[in-house]
């Protein structure tokens, strides 16, 4: 129970009490004579009229109404700045926050500057250099915004310190919200990551490592993930609710990995690995699916509306009848059973 309500109700309860004395003074004033609240005649023989229902509105409870109405004004500007001053506290609190961040980040990539110049990082043998490396990294990345998580690894990226030969391990990296949109990580090694919820919208990952990733809610609308180079590795990964409409997976490898639901409408998946896949309600309307290799896959309940699954391998896979036939061709694709369209 709020303290607010208990007050109310104190107020309230308290405003009754004192009109019902007022009630009850009034009818013990007319029934004696010497009150004046009844008909009586004065000493010059007047007669006067008792106090009426009017009188009495006019003489204490138009004044009651008027003090309420004031307190309650009273009370509504106190809580409009209380709000005002919660409003700047929290202000403040989230330049504090953000000055922090910021003192961090440049704190790390004054210590990198060191260790690549100092310490050759980028090339050193020595293991303890980029254990600190890799511990600053997991570290720092942990307090900072999405913002500020898309610029550390575009830094690391640009100084070839994540790519295949992986100079500082980025597995179990709290990327979660990191801002990549248009990011150019082409082959980059970020398997293992948390990238839940990132924003990589239209960025080239083709040939990129992302293995056993978290990709859970990204938003990866016409990302390159491409079999390009090394080959887009998403085996095993989280890609629950992710959005990958318009993205370009032709020949990745998604074996294994979780699309549940996931958004893959007009996605070119040509050529892809799909093989034991989760695609249960997954979005795949009008996406290419060339030669997509789908055995064992589960595409329970997935939009499959004209859909290109020439050439598909779907032996074995969870699907229906009249999910097949909403695709738009079917021509040389291996059905569940084993059979093939002509």
């Amino acid at each position: 129970m709020s303290r607010r309500f208990i007050s109310t109700v104190l107020w309230a309860f308290v405003v009754v009490i004192i009109l019902l004395t007022l009630i009850w003074a009034a009818l013990q004033g007319y029934s004696i004579a010497w009150t004046g609240f009844g008909d009586f005649t004065n000493p010059n023989g007047e007669f006067v009229r008792g106090k009426t229902l009017w009188d009495w509105l006019e003489l204490f409870v138009i004044p009651i109404f008027l003090g309420a109405g004031a307190f309650l004004l009273n009370r509504s500007e106190r809580e409009s700045e209380r709000r005002q001053a919660a409003e700047r506290a929290k202000l403040e609190r989230e330049i504090l926050i953000d000055r922090q961040r910021e003192a961090a980040f440049q704190a790390y990539l004054d210590r990198m500057e060191d260790l690549l110049l100092k310490e050759n990082l980028r090339i050193t043998e020595n293991e303890e250099v980029r254990d600190i490396a890799r511990t600053r990294t997991l570290s720092v990345l942990r307090g900072l915004d999405g913002n500020r998580k898309g610029l550390l690894v575009r830094f690391l990226f640009e100084a070839r310190l994540i790519e295949e030969e992986c100079i500082v391990n980025l597995s179990e990296a709290d990327l979660r919200d990191a801002d990549l949109n248009f990011a150019n990580l082409s082959g980059a090694r970020l398997d293992g990551t948390n990238l839940s919820g990132a924003n990589m919208i239209r960025a080239d990952l083709s040939g990129a490592n992302l293995t056993n990733a978290d990709l859970s809610d990204a938003k990866l609308g016409g990302a390159n993930l491409t079999g390009a180079k090394l080959g887009a590795d998403l085996s095993r990964a989280n890609l629950m609710y992710a959005d990958l409409g318009g993205a370009n997976l032709s020949g990745a490898n998604l074996n294994y990995a979780d699309l549940w639901h996931v958004i893959l409408r007009k996605a070119d998946l040509s050529g892809a690995s799909l093989s034991d896949a989760k695609l249960s309600g997954a979005d795949l309307s009008s996406a290419n699916l060339l030669f997509v290799f789908l055995k064992n896959a589960d595409l329970s309940d997935a939009n499959l509306n004209y859909a290109d699954l020439s050439g598909a391998k779907l032996k074995n896979a969870i699907v229906t009848t009249e999910q097949l036939l909403t695709a738009r061709l079917l021509r040389g694709a291996t059905m569940p059973d084993g059979t093939k369209c002509k």
